[in-house]
């Protein structure tokens, strides 16, 4: 009994370290982890999500110019995208610090937009979920908002 009880400690000892370390890290050490490199994506559905992530995709890819990010929009977004002043110069700002834009095929038939009513700096993904699904086949960490 007391061979198995040392036996089950040790397991878990063993498994606990490495829990023990990732929660100490600090805020700094986790927003510092972003590679340089690295292949980002988010998935985003209303306006103020999307001028946080183009803000955030900047300022990571002026830190990192070799970073891959890219915004998918999807739902209702597309309509502002499409038609709102501002939305138009937040894309045109995107793309040129380097941030890819695309918007969602299936959201632009639902609210009848077409590519041509998208600023030229937006790519069109026929479905924008399948689009994000690919990316993370293909490395990319990505999140919806």
């Amino acid at each position: 009994m007391k061979k198995l009880t040392v036996i089950l400690l040790s397991l878990m000892a063993s498994l606990f370290p490495a829990q023990l370390s990732a929660q100490e890290l600090t805020v700094a050490e986790v927003e510092n982890a972003i590679k340089a490199d690295g292949k980002y994506a988010m998935l985003v559905r209303n306006a103020e999500h999307l001028q946080a992530s183009v803000k955030t995709a900047a300022a990571l890819i002026k830190d990192n110019p070799g970073l891959d990010f890219r915004i998918v929009v999807c739902g209702p977004i597309v309509k502002e995208v499409a038609g709102d002043a501002a939305t138009r110069e937040l894309m045109d700002r995107a793309k040129k610090e380097g941030v890819i834009i695309l918007a969602c095929g299936i959201s632009m038939k639902k609210f009848n937009i077409a590519a041509a009513d998208l600023p030229r700096t937006v790519q069109v993904t026929e479905n924008g979920l399948l689009y994000i699904f690919g990316l993370q086949e293909n490395g990319y960490k990505t999140i919806t908002l």
